[in-house]
């Protein structure tokens, strides 16, 4: 069985989670169900990475004497090519792998012409210098210290180390090394850190932004553990509506109403006269949402558009969702609402989805009642 760079590219080698599937699916469960018995491999690869199918067939086959790993860097240790076969044959020299030594970054150049792969999310640790332990010293630590290296959408990794200190050792009690999106990894870190405060005897909470907090801590540093971990405040219903001609701004009052009867708390804007950044707000506090708009030029119109942007970027999720839309002929805005919401972690749209034509007519109260029910 001959395998030849069985990693396409340097994009699948910098992705794990890319070399887990090309091990598991390729590798076990194509190539290696082709082998008869007693067939050999023959593996002849770029090591891009540690985590590639040959550092993962020579992790399995630690000890086996019937596998052999064979590495012959471009250069041997006096720096001198080990391709440069002279005589006439073709081969590689020392200048010219010397060149390519300068035009790379160290990466690159181990991992192409050197077979030593690198991560490029920073070098590993030697297993036999890492220090173990299974319970924390007794006495109290002398700190607690959280370094993080942040990072920005694309393969970057944060990384969140909690360490205790007692003396000159430290202690890794708590890790964090995730390359997801941004806004989950907000949530990991944010949920890490408060777990450790609530250990503490703080005085202060000195935010970046707002006034400085010395009394009734705890209240406050629970509102951090709710916010982090987009949990609602209360329970209730908010409704935003996007009315051009009053229309759907009459079907969301109804609605309220109709909530408030079965006891629901309600609170109501408008999204083309009311404050923006309270509108929000509310839809961050309530556990769940109604969002009722009037179609416009094929789409939605752009005050509800611009408010569910705004609730996606700040990684709006966790809610249960009701949509009323409102169209003369062409309805579009339930269609263009239900998408943007769809693109939210962990939305679930409450059935039916209400359909009111210009104006609600008394027909619509059956949907809206059936809505009302899904909601209450």
């Amino acid at each position: 069985l001959y395998c030849d760079d069985l990693v396409p590219s340097r994009e699948v080698a910098l992705n794990r989670e890319a070399l887990d599937k090309l091990y598991q699916t390729q590798y076990l469960g194509d190539l290696l169900q082709r082998k008869t018995t007693n067939c050999k491999e023959l593996h002849v690869a770029t090591r891009w990475s540690v985590a590639d199918p040959i550092g993962r067939l020579e992790q399995v086959n630690e000890g086996n004497p019937r596998a052999k790993f064979i590495r012959i860097p471009a250069l041997n240790e006096n720096d001198e090519s080990n391709f440069d076969y002279g005589q006439g044959f073709d081969g590689f020299t020392t200048e010219f792998y010397k060149q390519q030594r300068e035009m790379l970054d160290e990466a690159s150049w181990l991992a192409l012409y050197q077979n030593e792969p690198i991560e490029r999310e920073g070098l590993l640790f030697d297993t036999n210098e890492l220090r173990r332990y299974f319970d924390l010293p007794e006495q109290e630590p002398d700190a607690i210290v959280a370094v993080c290296d942040t990072k920005d959408r694309g393969a970057d990794y944060c990384v969140l180390p909690i360490a205790y200190q007692y003396g000159t050792d430290f202690y890794i009690e708590s890790f964090i090394c995730d390359n997801g999106k941004p806004e989950i990894i907000e949530e990991r870190l944010v949920q890490a850190l408060l777990k450790q405060a609530s250990t503490l005897d703080i005085e202060q909470i000195c935010p970046l932004h707002g006034p400085v907090l010395s009394e009734n801590l705890g209240y406050y540093i629970g509102l951090y553990d709710t916010w982090s971990s987009y949990r609602p405040e209360a329970e209730g219903v908010f409704i935003a509506y996007a009315s051009i001609h009053g229309g759907t701004a009459q079907v969301a009052h109804t609605f309220a109403d109709m909530l408030r009867e079965k006891g629901v708390k309600v609170s109501i804007a408008d999204l083309s006269r009311d404050d923006m950044a309270e509108a929000v707000e509310d839809a961050f506090k309530y556990d769940r949402l109604v969002v009722a708009a009037a179609s416009y030029d094929g789409d939605v119109f752009p005050v509800m558009h611009d408010f569910l942007h705004h609730l996606k970027i700040k990684s709006y999720q966790k809610r249960k969702v009701g949509i009323i839309e409102n169209g003369s002929w062409a309805p579009s805005a339930g269609r263009v609402m239900r998408a943007m919401l769809s693109e939210m972690k962990e939305i679930e749209i409450a059935e039916p989805m209400v359909t009111i034509r210009s104006r609600m007519n008394p027909s619509d109260l059956t949907a809206l009642e059936a809505l009302a029910e899904a909601l209450k």
